[in-house]
């Protein structure tokens, strides 16, 4: 993760089950980005909410430029991608965001439940080709769910 952070492009994939920490360290890597470069922008993103927005923005204005303006900042990280059951058209328009970071190699961070095979059925090969193309990190975490063990 630190060589991933040090470069500072591309993309860092964490792929995790259920509870094993993966938007826990979304919010701390929001926040360390935020202590460590207070000048550069970052923005943070659960799949849900982004598409919430997308589809309130779209009743208004709809553009790849205007979608391009919810994730065009230097860091950003997509949290939970996968959890939410794609909607007709949403694959689309997801490539669109992975296709512009991608091509910028502005460093984005991506959790996810699913693997590179469901996440090539969920989105799409040409989508999956990006986000687990060679240069970028992909973390693969199997751990316990921490939220089960709370007493």
């Amino acid at each position: 993760m630190h060589d991933w952070y040090k470069k500072g492009k591309d993309f860092l994939v964490y792929i995790g089950n259920a509870g094993c920490g993966k938007t826990w360290f979304c919010q701390a890597m929001f926040t360390f980005m935020r202590m460590s470069h207070p000048s550069l922008s970052r923005r943070y993103w659960n799949e849900i909410d982004l598409f919430d927005r997308i589809r309130s923005d779209a009743a208004t204005y709809y553009s790849r430029q205007a979608i391009h303006s919810l994730v065009d900042d230097h860091f950003l990280i997509l949290d939970d991608v996968g959890s939410n059951y794609m909607m007709k058209g949403n694959e689309e328009t997801f490539f669109h965001i992975i296709d512009k970071r991608y091509s910028s190699r502005l460093p984005t961070i991506v959790t996810t439940n699913l693997d590179k095979e469901d996440f090539k059925i969920a989105y799409g090969e040409r989508t999956a080709s990006r986000v687990f193309s060679d240069e970028n990190i992909i973390l693969i975490v199997k751990g316990h769910d921490f939220r089960q063990n709370k007493k």
